[in-house]
Formats: C-alpha cells, structure tokens, sequence
C-alpha cells in the first residue's frame, strides 16, 4: 500500500483492509466495502481497476476467437433421399 498512498493514507487503508477481512473470514460479505475503500483513493483505484481487468481476462479468456479452420457448412448432398414415386 505504501507504493501506492502516502504513509498516512497506507496505514489507514491497511487497517481498514484488515478490520474488512476479519469481517469475511467471520463470513460478512464485503466485497463492496473493500471495492469501496479502494476506490476512495485515486492510486489504489487504478491499481484497482488494472487487476480486476486481469482476473476477468482470466476467468472469461481473453474473448472471442473463432476455432481455425472452414466455417462454410458442407454442401447438402441430395442424391442419398429417397425421390417420391
């Protein structure tokens, strides 16, 4: 936190984190309230916003991408149905 805020903010922040994660190791949700605090501060913001765009790069891919090959779909051969009488 310190290569992100002055020492005053880092501390703060760090106990804060702190106080935050005992709360979910108690199981409370807060997702929120950590997104919140980080966000409160334009450094740790950005950090912020930088890995949470790499874990969702992890967890969803890296987007689209075709599978290789011929995507035209064969031609019909109709000689193999049986013709009406």
């Amino acid at each position: 936190m310190v290569d992100l805020l002055d020492e005053k903010e880092a501390n703060l922040v760090n106990q804060q984190l702190q106080s935050l994660l005992s709360k979910a190791q108690a199981g409370e949700e807060v997702d929120i309230d950590i997104r919140d605090l980080l966000g409160d501060y334009p450094a740790t913001q950005k950090w912020m916003e930088k890995w949470l765009k790499g874990i969702s790069s992890i967890e969803k891919g890296k987007g689209y991408s075709p599978l290789p090959g011929d995507h035209t779909p064969p031609p019909v051969d109709n000689d193999d149905d049986p013709k009406p009488k």
